[in-house]
């Protein structure tokens, strides 16, 4: 099971919808204890970057059936002095957002490490993110605050055949890499300041994919435009550190003598493999984002037939449902205090007779060792796909 899906709004629901193999939403509200090596010291960030490891798991609420949690990395407060990174700031400040939406801010100090990098590969894949970066200077008269080679994403890869990246420059802007081998107009490509200045210290959304080997079936849409035929030079030849994927940098933690992190924040990390989001579907997430949020009945995530909310739908399920209408134990379903609430019935109404009653339970008995039909409720033969239930909370996300 994924991570626990919050509120967010269109936004998140647009997501959802194109079913991301990884989804790092970043609302995470506080830092988790640092990590402690045997001698119960803080565990220091492995290779040249420098920082803490946190025992702090940013939550994966995607549908590859093998959801990866990542973990915080680098100098937090109160651990820190400034500059530090930190979790629960605000994100972006659109309509298609509810207020329960939060970012992470990198600042030059902190990042997000993904643990093996192999996992976020693929020759065809999508990455979709908000992010901000300071402009530089009173009233962003100055240099944009980028040190060069600020990773927004990098797998790490070795290979050309699945690397993949999203930097910033120095002097290039935004630039989307696919191999590290060399300066080249096959391995990676900006899109250039003149072209579009995304250091202006205002929230961007990009969605930046590969589709086989270099850069020619690269697609790049940036707040719903598609920038790739304006891709140029990118002025170097973008490398690689270690072999495990971050959100925010390269090396991980605080980005290391080469100051390889973000300076400003990220948000809403979504990871397709073996798929490239077309241009119209990156237009469709950018656009939900404008669309004023109305949140209507909230819904959590879940599993048919899941009476004791394990994430699975078994034997114990059938038993609690018994329990439940007959011994009082469990005293309420997970979904409303009412054994005949809406999001009740919808998780438990397995015959689809309007009610709660014993047939729901014998339904679960016989779809499990009778080789009857699966119930009503099951949205495919299995009965193991999970759906969003207004009323109830989350246990599942595929």
């Amino acid at each position: 099971m994924g991570g626990s899906i919050a509120v967010a709004g269109n936004y998140s629901d647009a997501v959802m919808a194109l079913e991301p193999d990884h989804y790092y939403r970043l609302d995470e509200a506080e830092l988790g204890p640092a990590r402690l090596d045997p001698d119960g010291f803080p565990l220091p960030v492995a290779g040249d970057a420098s920082g803490t490891q946190y025992d702090s798991p940013v939550a994966d609420s995607g549908f590859s059936g093998d959801p990866i949690e990542g973990f915080h990395e680098g100098f937090f407060a109160p651990d820190a002095v400034e500059p530090f990174a930190e979790v629960g700031v605000c994100g972006p400040p659109f309509p298609g957002f509810s207020g329960a939406n939060r970012a992470f801010l990198a600042n030059n100090a902190g990042s997000i490490n993904l643990g093996p990098g192999e996992f976020f590969a693929d020759p065809v894949m999508t990455v979709a993110m908000w992010f901000r970066v300071p402009c530089g200077g009173d009233a962003c008269t100055g240099p944009p605050a980028s040190d060069g080679g600020d990773r927004l994403f990098t797998n790490n890869s070795a290979s050309g055949s699945d690397h993949f990246q999203i930097t910033f420059g120095w002097g290039a802007n935004l630039v989307v890499g696919v191999d590290t081998c060399c300066n080249s107009l096959d391995a990676a490509r900006q899109v250039p300041h003149g072209t579009l200045n995304v250091k202006d210290g205002k929230w961007h959304h990009v969605v930046a994919s590969r589709n086989g080997p270099g850069m020619d079936n690269v697609i790049v849409v940036v707040d719903g435009v598609d920038y790739t035929a304006d891709m140029v030079d990118s002025t170097d030849s973008w490398g690689r550190t270690g072999s495990n994927a971050h959100i925010a940098s390269r090396p991980g933690g605080d980005g290391g003598g080469n100051r390889q992190n973000a300076n400003g924040e990220v948000d809403e990390v979504a990871i397709w493999l073996g798929r490239q989001l077309t241009v119209e579907e990156a237009q469709m997430l950018y656009e939900s984002a404008l669309e004023e949020f109305d949140p209507g009945p909230v819904g959590g995530r879940q599993l048919p037939g899941d009476c004791n909310q394990d994430g699975m739908l078994n034997i114990s399920d059938g038993i609690c449902l018994l329990g439940h209408l007959f011994l009082g134990d469990p005293i309420s379903l997970p979904c409303g205090e009412q054994t005949q609430a809406a999001g009740n019935l919808a998780l438990l109404d397995g015959d689809g007779g309007g009610v709660i009653d014993l047939s729901d339970a014998v339904g679960i008995f016989s779809f499990l060792f009778l080789g009857a039909d699966a119930p009503a409720y099951c949205v495919d033969e299995s009965c193991a796909g999970c759906v969003t239930i207004p009323g109830c909370p989350t246990v599942c996300a595929e």
